[in-house]
């Protein structure tokens, strides 16, 4: 045999019998091989073309669409995702992995929003939403992505699809299904199962082919890596939606919020609150007027346009060449687009939360460190342990923060030293060695105050001191060494003190200056000369990108002493240096820290001008832009500050996608105190004609799955536009021929309605949603959805009124009425009104007759005095103005529905009979006279139609006289049998119930026998018939009769 031979291709085998061979053999039957011409095309004449080339057009016009606008510039704001599901789905983690894909970054602790760069051309704002129905309601109106997680194991919840069709009705958004605790399925046919199912159930909540993620567990406490990645990719290319009501009306999402309040003043007074985060949906002017959801209208304070905190990778590249191209006086060069992100452009903002183990709030920063079993900086009362029991990296980090005292020793021998230039203050001798060691410890950094002295110049400050360092190194032996040594410790100490020590109080109550024989070295000169003391280490990851260039480079400071360690760079300036302060040499007390923190320091991101919170904020960082230019090139300001600064004064409004700060005055202390970094701050623009009160028209339908009808003048809770507040609508529906409004007392069971209610006016086809109430309850919560259809002062709603009287006079035509009206005033004003009898007699009223409501009508026809007459009306029904804001508050309580009231008051539910809906109202039998005919008539009728009389049967004198009277065993005998027959009765009835049960057990038990002994007689019958009816023809031939 062949091994290296290929084995041929097994044939096809047709089937000749079975299903699938008769199945293709009807086919061929009725298959036609020639081409039918006729098929497709007009039949009919040029009647059918006219109707085909019209139906084709209806329905080309049928997919038009006004074309939507998308009003994002070129780079747009942060992606908006919404991350949602009941408590314990997974929301946390899934954001902690979305942040480890995309920032490279763990993310501990989330508290707020979090905006990171997610690709070249987008940025996302991830939000968790928490689980009150109000902050659904306000995600849900900016949310541009929802991320909607289910729990696999449990099943769909109410939260869920209360979610979905709070959506649907605020804008609809793209919506990402995505399955989580898959991994508790061990039965893979049952995980199947369970994918398919839920999946079939997500589309018909949202649409066929929604996209279903499936997270199958956890790995090192976050979701696998590959499933993250295919999500990022989905959230990537998804394009936001625009969304006409979003498109209209501008509004920031808060990403950070500052209670900037007088402290002086009472915590009750009214407080001032700024808000930072994104301009979206339109341009935002000073005074303009805003709703903050949650607390109520306000006007904008102030605007400012701060730099933004995540920028755009092709941003941070255009400015990184910009930088280059100024310190080598070269022309940028054109790249190409990037294609990947670099570490440098994964940019994360997260005021509120603790990502890369740093938190900041609006006065400090906070640094997170772990708990662990040895950390790199020995704990305060922590014993020194041994060399063995340390890891060899904690071992070799705590050796480096071993002081080193070699400068310290220099100054013990040489007393009177001064290494700060323009200083009178040297350097104390060391103690003698019986003095206390207390008085002056040597392991205490005390830096020297940088003050000038009066009347001295630098030169004859230079010379003096030169002066007398020749002095003292006439009597040591290597002057040499000490010369140089003085010399880089001069260098070292006379420059501007760090920005660091003096933020944290290292330079509290000292004065600081600039020296003007400092100089600057390029990036090159700082890294060969990288410092390792902790207090040279840049605070901040930009500082190795901020290079100074100067003209005088000193190259002598390329010789270092081991005496000193690695100082590093010694004339090296950085981003945590300043030259100089505002007000140069000025005394650095707590106002100057304070500004110079609110420039530098900033709460989670790197902005100059972010914090700084005075009404001049502008020139302020104009000015230090401008001071920082002159200390690295010349006076000339940066471009960027010239035009932003330009198109802020000439344009007064602020684009979409600008970062700005929005200050808001005479915000409730209340709600101020209790807004939490979790829960999301909304923003939204109003248009003219939005603060307005008045009555808004909606068209509305009771949701299918709430239990209980919608009453009219009960309470609701809406959510309309921006707003969420309290209401009492009424309810009407469209008469026949839109003649009017018909009051109704309840919705309809499975159709539209009109409901009127009174609140702020709304644009026609803006979102409804209403509520009963938001606690979370077993039934679903939202009661009904609808739009706006129009916004008047008024809208006019009517009642059908029905009033019934009696007449109690009748002349002919003519009758007159009482107990329909209660005096004279009412009857004149329903004068000539139509009215009507139960028996369809028409009629009018024509005058008032009594002051008590009786009056004079006229009929057709004579009408009876059983009658009852009855007046059609419509009346117009009062709308109830109430207006009751929703306020996130513990303290807000809304208005309670009448049941709610009666049932905690304990009041009994009262008893109206017009109001008993279904009864007949019961009415007597009507007596008519008996028929009297006349003697004369009666003679002459037939006996048939005479009138029979009955006599009554009258009791004789003898029967009246006779009396039959018992004796006391007679009556006891009738009682007896009177008993007995009782006994008698109910025994027979009982034999007979049970005789019928026996009866009809039997007959169940015996049904199939007895239908067989039917059937077999039936048989039997009809051989019988046909055998007599043979006999008999047989007999009738005989007889020759046929």
């Amino acid at each position: 045999m062949d091994g290296g031979g290929e084995k041929p291709q097994k044939s096809h085998k047709k089937k000749h019998v079975g299903q699938k061979a008769k199945k293709k053999d009807r086919k061929q039957i009725g298959k036609v091989e020639k081409h039918n011409p006729k098929a497709h095309t007009f039949s009919g004449g040029k009647r059918s073309v006219q109707k085909r080339v019209q139906f084709t057009l209806e329905k080309q016009a049928k997919k038009l669409h006004a074309p939507k606008l998308d009003k994002n510039p070129h780079v747009p704001p942060p992606f908006i995702v919404v991350v949602q599901g009941p408590p314990g789905v997974g929301k946390s983690t899934l954001i902690q992995s979305l942040v480890k894909h995309y920032a490279k970054q763990r993310l501990i602790q989330m508290r707020g929003p979090v905006t990171l760069v997610s690709g070249r051309q987008r940025r996302i704002t991830i939000v968790e939403c928490p689980q009150e129905m109000s902050a659904m309601l306000d995600l849900a109106k900016v949310a541009d992505l929802v991320l909607l997680l289910v729990d696999a194991s449990y099943g769909f919840e109410l939260e869920t699809f209360e979610f979905i069709n709070i959506l649907q009705v605020h804008g609809f958004p793209r919506v990402i299904g995505i399955l989580t605790h898959l991994d508790s399925f061990k039965d893979n046919k049952q995980l199947r199962k369970v994918k398919k199912s839920m999946k079939h159930r997500f589309w018909t909540e949202l649409y066929d082919g929604a996209k279903l993620f499936y997270l199958s567990g956890l790995q090192y406490g976050r979701y696998h890596r590959v499933e993250i990645q295919n999500l990022a990719r989905f959230i990537a290319v998804t394009k936001p939606p625009i969304i006409s009501w979003r498109q209209n009306h501008p509004f920031v999402l808060a990403l950070r919020w500052e209670d900037q309040t007088d402290p002086t003043v009472a915590e009750s007074a009214p407080r001032c609150l700024d808000v930072y985060g994104y301009v979206y949906g339109g341009r935002l002017r000073e005074a303009a007027e805003v709703h903050l959801a949650g607390v109520g209208d306000f006007h904008i304070a102030s605007i400012k346009q701060l730099t933004d905190p995540c920028p755009m990778p092709g941003e941070t590249e255009a400015e990184r060449r910009r930088a280059v191209s100024k310190k080598t006086d070269e022309k940028p060069q054109r790249k190409n687009a990037l294609r990947t992100l670099a570490e440098r452009h994964r940019v994360v903002y997260a005021p509120g939360s603790d990502i890369g183990s740093i938190t900041v709030d609006s006065e400090a920063m906070y640094i997170y460190v772990p708990e662990q079993q040895a950390g790199f900086t020995a704990k305060e009362g922590e014993l020194q342990e041994t060399g063995e029991q340390l890891p060899e990296a904690v071992r070799m980090v705590r050796a480096l923060q071993v002081p080193q005292a070699g400068l310290e020793d220099h100054a013990a021998s040489r007393p009177g030293l001064r290494l700060l230039a323009n200083t009178k203050v040297c350097l104390p001798a060391a103690p003698a060695k019986g003095g206390d060691p207390k008085a002056n410890p040597t392991n205490l950094r005390r830096p020297a105050p940088l003050l000038e002295a009066p009347g001295q110049t630098d030169d004859e400050v230079d010379a003096h001191e030169d002066s007398d360092e020749d002095d003292d190194l006439s009597a040591c032996d290597d002057d040499s060494h000490k010369r140089g040594f003085l010399e880089r410790a001069q260098r070292r100490f006379a420059q501007a003190p760090r920005l660091e020590n003096m933020i944290y109080g290292s330079m509290a109550g000292k004065s600081c200056s600039s020296s003007p024989g400092s100089t600057a070295v390029t990036r090159a000169h700082e890294e060969k000369h990288a410092p390792t003391d902790h207090a040279t280490v840049p605070l901040f990851e930009d500082d190795e990108d901020h290079e100074i260039s100067g003209s005088n480079v000193d190259t002598s400071t390329d010789i270092q002493s081991p005496l000193l360690g690695n100082l590093g760079d010694l004339d090296g300036l950085d981003a945590t240096r300043m030259s100089s302060l505002p007000g140069e040499a000025a005394a650095c007390d707590e106002g100057s820290r304070e500004a110079l923190k609110g420039r530098k320091f900033i709460t989670g991101g790197w902005s100059s001008a972010e914090e700084n919170d005075e009404e001049n904020a502008g020139e302020m960082s104009a000015e230090a832009a401008v001071l920082t230019a002159e200390a690295t090139e010349g006076t000339e300001p940066p471009s960027e500050v010239k035009s932003s600064k330009v198109e802020e004064e000439f344009s007064g409004s602020f684009p979409i996608s600008s970062f700005v700060r929005i200050r808001i005055e005479d915000v409730p202390a209340a709600c101020v105190a209790q807004m939490r970094r979790e829960r999301p701050i909304i923003l939204g623009g109003l248009l003219p004609g939005e603060s307005r009160l008045g009555m808004v028209q909606a068209r509305v339908k009771r949701h299918r799955w709430h239990p209980k009808l919608l009453k009219s003048s009960d309470a609701l809770l809406l959510s309309v536009g921006w707003r969420r507040f309290q209401t009492l609508p009424i309810f009407s529906i469209e008469d026949r021929g839109e003649k009017r409004m018909r009051y109704l007392k309840y919705t309809l069971e499975h159709a539209h309605c009109i409901m009127t209610s009174y609140g702020p006016m709304m644009p026609p086809n803006t979102g409804v949603l209403a509520f009963r109430s938001w606690e979370r309850r077993g039934h679903f919560r939202i009661c009904s959805t609808g739009v706006v259809l129009e916004s008047a002062p008024n809208f006019e709603v009517k009642k059908k009124l029905k009033l019934v009287g009696e007449p109690y006079k009748i002349f002919r035509n003519t009758a007159f009425v009482k107990n329909m009206f209660s005096s004279d005033l009412e009857v004149n004003k329903y004068k000539h009104a139509k009215i009507q009898t139960v028996s369809g007699v028409r009629g009018e009223i024509k005058k008032a007759e009594s002051s008590k409501g009786q009056f004079r009508a006229t009929f057709e026809d004579r009408i009876l005095m059983s009658d009852l007459v009855v007046c059609k009306c419509w009346v117009n029904v009062p709308l109830k103005h109430f207006y009751h804001p929703i306020v996130d508050i513990a303290e807000w309580r809304p208005a309670r529905l009448i049941g709610e009231l009666r049932a905690a008051e304990g009041i009994p539910v009262p008893d109206n009979k017009d109001s008993h809906y279904g009864k007949q109202i019961s009415r007597s039998v009507r007596k008519f006279n008996s028929l009297k005919v006349p003697k004369t008539l009666e003679a002459d009728l037939p006996f048939s139609a005479k009138t029979k009389y009955k006599g009554k049967k009258k009791k004789t004198d003898l029967s009246k006289k006779t009396a039959i009277v018992s004796s006391e065993r007679e009556r006891a005998v009738n009682n007896l049998l009177h008993r007995l027959y009782t006994v008698r009765k109910e025994k027979a009835r009982v034999r007979e119930e049970s005789n019928a049960k026996r009866k009809k057990a039997k007959q169940v038990r015996d049904k199939f026998i007895q239908d067989k002994r039917d059937a077999h007689n039936k048989e039997a019958r009809k051989k019988r018939y046909v055998k007599e009816g043979q006999t008999e023809a047989i007999k009738r031939k005989a007889m020759m009769m046929d």
